[in-house]
């Protein structure tokens, strides 16, 4: 079992093929979140209780506390690589949920971004099972747990931004139909969305001690 090492001075880790896959995946993600707050309309007011895209502002919004935690722990760490990805993972999460906030026109955008967080994680399970890397006191399944459990929000994500868009424009009627079926299916994330927070809230108090 790999463990993270103990900081001597800013340093650059070998993170191995696959560390560098989800590396690379994830980052071209982050510039999708960027590019969709770029093109966004700025003068549109931030939309929340009535935004169309409520379910995927909501687990934006939760990934973008989510990712407040790597830069402590990285920053601790004083790993260079993963220091500079934590800092722009977390400007693209922002830069999406923004964005979405915003009331964008088009889902292109969003799915590039959850689809490739969703590869990203994947690799990041290849890499952790190979490896055998753990860190913050975790074990090598409580790491691979919480990885699986950040994939299910990214695809969540990825299934909620093309229903939306397709449910625009369609009858009230049948809107409110499809609101309150939607309205259901968003209740059973709440044990994924627990998970996940209840971890990053473990990594708070362990970064704490």
């Amino acid at each position: 079992m790999q463990q993270a090492a103990v900081p001597q001075g800013w340093h650059v880790a070998s993170w191995g093929t696959w560390g560098w896959i989800e590396t690379g995946l994830k980052r071209v993600a982050i510039g999708a979140g960027l590019l969709a707050f770029l093109t966004s309309n700025a003068a549109n007011p931030l939309v929340v209780g009535g935004n169309p895209e409520l379910g995927a502002v909501i687990l934006m919004g939760l990934m973008v506390l989510f990712t407040i935690v790597p830069l402590v722990l990285r920053f601790r760490q004083q790993e260079v690589i993963s220091m500079i990805y934590a800092i722009l993972n977390f400007l693209g999460h922002v830069g999406l949920f923004v964005a979405l906030l915003r009331v964008i026109d088009s889902p292109v955008l969003p799915l590039v971004f959850a689809g490739l967080m969703v590869l990203g994680e994947l690799a990041k399970q290849r890499f952790l099972a190979i490896s055998g890397y753990t860190e913050n006191g975790q074990t090598p399944a409580q790491m691979l747990m919480l990885s699986r459990g950040v994939m299910g929000i990214y695809l969540l994500l990825a299934i909620f931004i093309p229903t939306v868009f397709s449910v625009r424009g369609m009858p009230q009627t049948q809107t409110h139909i499809i609101d309150s079926l939607a309205l259901k299916k968003f209740q059973r994330i709440n044990d994924v969305s627990c998970f996940v927070v209840e971890k990053a809230a473990c990594g708070v108090n362990l970064l704490q001690r």
